[in-house]
């Protein structure tokens, strides 16, 4: 290449600098990350509480499981409102009477629905029943519960892009 053609040539542009926009679409990245993993937390923690209360009453006092379902849920929701209100969204707005009702209707319809799930599962199949809780409870929690609580509980303070993140 003679040296007229190698000083035509274009030269490559180095790539642009993250935008504004780009640095705050990450941020709400990594908020929803975290925001995920605490509410994972917390879940696995209510799991803790509805599996240990189920497998107790069921395993070592005899509880029909269709019976012992009622209050290990019960136990379970108390820690999931808690849990997510405090911890996994980070709300502490004095709103407690407001979202907890509305908290209350999500986790009527998730409790149901995991309710009836389970009824069906331990009535119609030969599954083991803590296996069959946990993939049941799964499924209602991430495709139910979850959506439903990030419209119930908000942080301000989470919601607001940071100063950082506004140039």
């Amino acid at each position: 290449m003679t040296r007229s053609a190698r000083d035509s040539a274009p030269e490559e542009t180095p790539p642009a600098p993250p935008t504004a926009s780009t640095s705050l679409e990450l941020e709400r990245g990594w908020q929803r990350f975290w925001l995920l993993a605490r509410s994972l937390a917390v879940g696995s923690l209510a799991t803790v509480f509805d599996l240990g209360t189920l497998a107790l009453l069921v395993h070592a006092v005899g509880v029909d499981p269709r019976l012992a379902s009622l209050p290990a849920l019960s136990l379970g929701v108390v820690a999931q409102f808690l849990g997510n209100k405090l911890f996994a969204f980070q709300d502490y707005r004095a709103d407690w009477l407001r979202q907890g009702l509305s908290f209350l209707a999500v986790e009527a319809l998730g409790f149901s629905a995991n309710l009836l799930l389970f009824h069906l599962a331990v009535s119609f199949t030969p599954l083991p029943v803590l296996p069959v809780r946990l993939a049941i409870t799964s499924l209602v929690y991430f495709g139910v519960c979850l959506p439903l609580w990030s419209r119930i509980f908000s942080n301000p303070s989470r919601d607001e892009p940071s100063r950082l993140s506004r140039g």
